[in-house]
This record gives structure tokens, C-alpha cells and sequence, in this order.
């Protein structure tokens, strides 16, 4: 059990440099958009989630894979450097030769994205895709040498300098009599200084990673390296880029599905805005993604790794599904994280719940394709989810708008999960506890229904009776799972 305890402390750590930092990110800006900014103009808002949907695809096509073929490959290579620098070289011309591309091709990217009037936004997303795509090898090494508290530093200040920079903007600047500075062609307040004030965080970031550069050489890149590297990455690429059509997709196109253009600009606010609420399961899928990674490779040889793994997923979705069931049992209070002007789209909540933990099962399960470098598997089943998702929204958005959008996430990742068991039973089956996993869903379910059916008059009895329900869940996932014995039990059975 001493690896799922390890494994514990560092996704603690991740946590406070990931998940601590995006939720006091979330808690502060998500509000301050919705609540002053954008409050009048919830379209403006839609282009702020548009914008970013395009970032994940993005970095996903610049970073190619590398990540993950830098964990595989510095494990079975003798030269770690060697595999840094061929990936850093790689990745780094890749990122310089886009900003390029983009710039050459600005016109007719923004007439394609309706933001003729508005290049700045292309470029200064163009420029920050590049920044965090190269960023993140550096990063990456800092998860492979188990440098949590130092990766956990630098997220923390990301999401501090963030903060700051669009307070200075859109409120220091408009303090000392420069409002018009903020506002765009139509006087209502723009995105374009969220935009900024990221690029410029990220390229901050970056200059406090230069000292991970020290092991690069320019000298050991080495070409017939980079071919092994891609041969790994090209299907993670395409895996990654079908995948995100599942997160990201809906956000995407969803202006370009709905006819009346205003009407899908406000439709997007609404959904990105609902999308933040859900959002605290991901917090935790993300953080846990921080520091599974490189616990995959780096514990796969070990005797009892299948057994390990299979723990793994039992605590995972227990620990998911609880959050899944705090966010919808609390939600009468939690919905007012966001702007009532916004209030339209709860509808999608718990769909977008159930498509997150969908989405960090497949993650979870997704560890014997890479194991037995049969990535190409990963093209098939990120390439079925993204089909049928392209398919519903083109179907359905048209007609019922964003709630199309989420009831397809959750039919496209599910039906991954689906395909991805099936496939790995003749490379790398792992005997998972199904009946456990369909149990946490039920009880959570039926928790989550028993509290909305529970209406009794004053808050405190109210808010006494949630906690109840929740605490319940709480003490059946740690009973079900024994985690008191994982986490402070010292003598343990490796092989239990």
C-alpha cells in the first residue's frame, strides 16, 4: 500500500500547486467576470470561452505528445539529457515557427472567426499557446524528478500573477482615469486585457524556468531520437486532439451551430459560465493527472502494478463521485458562484459532472495503452468519442443549444470507457471492480435525489441536512476503500 500513500502526498502537493491556485483562480475571477464585467454583457464573456476552448486544442497540436514520450523515454533511455533536449529543440521550433504562421495568416483566421476587428486576440492567444507549450517540458521534468513542491510553487504563482495583472488592468487602470483603455468599438468592457494579462504571466513563468534549462545542449539533439519520439507522440497527437473535441469542441462551434449569432454568443456565455461550476471535479482530475503520469511508468514494473492500478481507479472514482455529489447536493447555494444572469444553464451541471469523471476514468484506464506503447488504440477511441460528439452537436445544438452539447460529452466519453475496457483485455487487462465503481454511481445518485426531494424551511436545518447526506457518502467511500489504513497505517502489506 506504500505506493497509493506516496502517490497520496504527491497528488497533495500537485494539489496545492494545481488545485489550489485554479480554485482560488475560479473563486475570484469566475465571479469578477460574471458579477461585473461581463455581467451586462454575457456574450462578451462567450468569446472569453471560445477563445480558450481554442487554447486546449492548440497546445494540444504544439506539445504533440512530447510530455508523455519524455516520461517514457526517460526511463528506458541512458541519456536523460539527450531525450530533453531533442524534445525541447523539437517543441521549440514547433512553437516559433506557429506564432509565424499564425502572423502570415492573420486576416483570414479572424474573418473565419468573426474577430475582423479584434486581431489582437488571435495573436496574443497565438503567443500564449506557444509560451505554455514549450513550458511545459520544463515542466514535465520537474514531474519525473518528483519535484512537486517546486512545480507546485511556480503553478501557485501563475495563478497569483494572473490575478494581479487583470486587477491592474481592469482596476487600477480605470482607478487613475484610464477606463476607455478597457473598453472595445461597442463601449462595453473587453476580453482582450484577460488575454494579456496571461501572456504576459506566461512568459513570466517561463523566464523563472530557465534554470531547468540547464541541461539542455543543443549538441545532443539527436534526429534519430526525435524519430522514435514522434513515432510514440504522433498517435498521443491525434488521440489528444480527438479527445479534446470531446471537452472542447461544443465551445468551439457552438456560435457557428446556432443561427441567430448573438443569441449563440449568449448561449456560450451561459455554458462557460455553468461549465466553471462543474469544473471543481475537474480541479481534482487535473491535479491527479499531475502526479499519475509519471507514477504509471515509474511503478510498472513492480510485481503487484495491476493490483496497484485497480485501487487506483476505486478511489479515483469514489473520490470524484463524492465531489460530484457535494456540487449537486449543495448547488441551491453553489450556483450563485456565478451571476444570476447565468443561472439559465443549471441544467447542464450534473451532465457535465458525469462527463468529467467519465473522462478521468478513461484517463485512468488509458495506462495500458501507453505501457504497451499501442497508442495507435488511442487514436480509435478518441477518434469514435469525437465523432459521435461532432455528430450530436451538428444534430441537436441547432435546436436545443448548449444542453445538446453536454448531454454529448456524456455519451461520447462513456461510450471511450466502453471501447477502451475492450481493447485492453488482450494487451493489458486489469481485472477492475466494476460492481464497486457502478455502486459509488448508484449511491451517489440516489443520495443527490433524496436531497432534492428534502425541502424544509430555514437555512441552518437546511444546510445541517446536506452536510448530512454528504458526510454520509464521505464515510461510505472512506469504509468501502479503507483509505484510513492506506494513508496512517505504517506497517502495510505491499501486496494487499
Amino acid at each position: 500500500m506504500q505506493p497509493i500513500k506516496k502517490l497520496a502526498g504527491q497528488t497533495l502537493i500537485y494539489g496545492l500547486g494545481t488545485m489550489v491556485p485554479r480554485l482560488l483562480n475560479y473563486l475570484f475571477l469566475t465571479p469578477y467576470f460574471t458579477y461585473n464585467l461581463f455581467k451586462d454583457n454575457v456574450g462578451e464573456y462567450g468569446k472569453l470561452t471560445e477563445l480558450y476552448a481554442y487554447v486546449t486544442f492548440l497546445l494540444i497540436i504544439l506539445t504533440y505528445g512530447m510530455e508523455t514520450a519524455y516520461f517514457r523515454f526517460v526511463n528506458i533511455e541512458k541519456d536523460k539529457s539527450k531525450v530533453y533536449s531533442t524534445i525541447l529543440t523539437s517543441v521549440f521550433t514547433t512553437s516559433i515557427s506557429f506564432i509565424l504562421l499564425i502572423i502570415c495568416l492573420i486576416n483570414p483566421i479572424c474573418n473565419a472567426l468573426d474577430y475582423g476587428n479584434e486581431k489582437d486576440f488571435i495573436i496574443f492567444v497565438a503567443a500564449i499557446v506557444a509560451i505554455e507549450a514549450f513550458s511545459a517540458i520544463p515542466f514535465a521534468k520537474l514531474r519525473t524528478e518528483e519535484k512537486a513542491k517546486k512545480f507546485a510553487i511556480i503553478k501557485t504563482l501563475n495563478v497569483f500573477l494572473n490575478i494581479l495583472l487583470i486587477a491592474f488592468f481592469y482596476n487600477l487602470l480605470p482607478a487613475l482615469g484610464f477606463r476607455n483603455f478597457i473598453l472595445n468599438e461597442n463601449e462595453n468592457v473587453s476580453v482582450k486585457f484577460v488575454l494579456l494579462a496571461n501572456l504576459l504571466t506566461s512568459f513570466i513563468i517561463l523566464l523563472i524556468l530557465i534554470p531547468e534549462f540547464r541541461e539542455y545542449s543543443i549538441k545532443k539533439f539527436e534526429f534519430s531520437l526525435l524519430k522514435k519520439l514522434l513515432k510514440f507522440g504522433w498517435p498521443l497527437l491525434i488521440a489528444g486532439f480527438a479527445g479534446n473535441i470531446n471537452e472542447s469542441l461544443d465551445r468551439s462551434i457552438l456560435k457557428q451551430l446556432i443561427p441567430d449569432k448573438e443569441k449563440g454568443l449568449h448561449d456560450l456565455g451561459v455554458y462557460g459560465a455553468n461549465y466553471k461550476i462543474a469544473a471543481f471535479v475537474l480541479l481534482f482530475i487535473q491535479m491527479y493527472r499531475f502526479a499519475i503520469e509519471p507514477f504509471f511508468f515509474n511503478y510498472a514494473k513492480k510485481e503487484d502494478s495491476k493490483v496497484q492500478y485497480k485501487r487506483l481507479m476505486n478511489i479515483f472514482v469514489g473520490i470524484t463521485t463524492l465531489i460530484g455529489v457535494f456540487i449537486m447536493v449543495f448547488l441551491d447555494y453553489i450556483k450563485y458562484f456565478v451571476s444570476p444572469a447565468y443561472h439559465e444553464g443549471l441544467t447542464v451541471v450534473p451532465l457535465i459532472i458525469v462527463a468529467y469523471i467519465f473522462s478521468g476514468i478513461y484517463y485512468n484506464h488509458s495506462v495500458w495503452f501507453k505501457l504497451t506503447d499501442k497508442t495507435l488504440y488511442a487514436v480509435y477511441i478518441a477518434s469514435i468519442g469525437a465523432f459521435i460528439t461532432i455528430i450530436l452537436n451538428v444534430l441537436f445544438v441547432p435546436v436545443y443549444s448548449y444542453y445538446a452539447s453536454a448531454v454529448a460529452t456524456v455519451i461520447s466519453y462513456g461510450l471511450m470507457v466502453i471501447f477502451s475496457f475492450i481493447f485492453s483485455v488482450k494487451f493489458y487487462y486489469i481485472k477492475y471492480d466494476l460492481l464497486k465503481i457502478g455502486i459509488y454511481f448508484l449511491v451517489g445518485s440516489c443520495l443527490v435525489l433524496i436531497s432534492n426531494f428534502i425541502h424544509v424551511e430555514g437555512l441552518i436545518i437546511n444546510l445541517i441536512l446536506k452536510t448530512i447526506i454528504v458526510s454520509f457518502f464521505v464515510i461510505f467511500v472512506i469504509w468501502r476503500e479503507d483509505l484510513l489504513k492506506y494513508l496512517f497505517k505504517k506497517n502495510e502489506c505491499k501486496n494487499s
